[in-house]
């Protein structure tokens, strides 16, 4: 009877034993455990929880890689809009400041030309006051005094279309 007790007993043990259950981190098995624990883990299912769970942390991760990938992908695409719109201003800016150096040149050469013509004037007038004092005829004087004041009116109107 002493015999049929102890294998009752082990049985009694090994069940009891694999009732016991472990949680999933107990079940860690890069930590020393011991045999009932390993024993528990295996018949328990902590192993198999423990690999659930580091399943589903690996699938949350990976998801969050393909987000971090996919905004990775939109602010790459947005930076490399946003270069391409700051050349194209730089590109603006510089014909730009091309077409003003240009508009400045010709104003600046208008301002010549007109005072070059405001001269002619000056000097036609001065013409025009030395041809009425002098000593020729109202005719001669009136003839001069006409084709110099022609001279004026067609440098007044260039100076008028600058």
């Amino acid at each position: 009877m002493k015999l049929l007790k102890l294998p009752a007993l082990a049985a009694l043990i090994a069940v009891g034993l694999t009732g016991c259950s472990a949680t999933p981190e107990e079940c860690d098995p890069h930590q020393q455990q011991s045999l009932f624990t390993k024993m528990a883990c295996a018949n328990g299912g902590g192993y198999d929880q423990r690999i659930n769970n580091k399943e589903a942390e690996l699938a949350n991760a990976e998801s969050e890689n393909s987000a971090s990938r996919q905004t990775y992908s939109k602010v790459k695409a947005q930076q490399q809009a946003a270069s391409a719109k700051v050349s194209s201003t730089k590109a603006q800016v510089a014909k730009s400041k091309a077409t003003t150096a240009s508009l400045k040149s010709q104003v600046s050469k208008k301002q010549q030309t007109k005072q070059q013509v405001d001269q002619q004037i000056s000097q036609l007038q001065k013409q025009i006051g030395t041809v009425q004092n002098s000593g020729k005829s109202d005719a001669e004087k009136q003839a001069e005094i006409q084709r110099l004041q022609q001279k004026v009116n067609a440098l007044k109107q260039t100076a008028t279309d600058l």
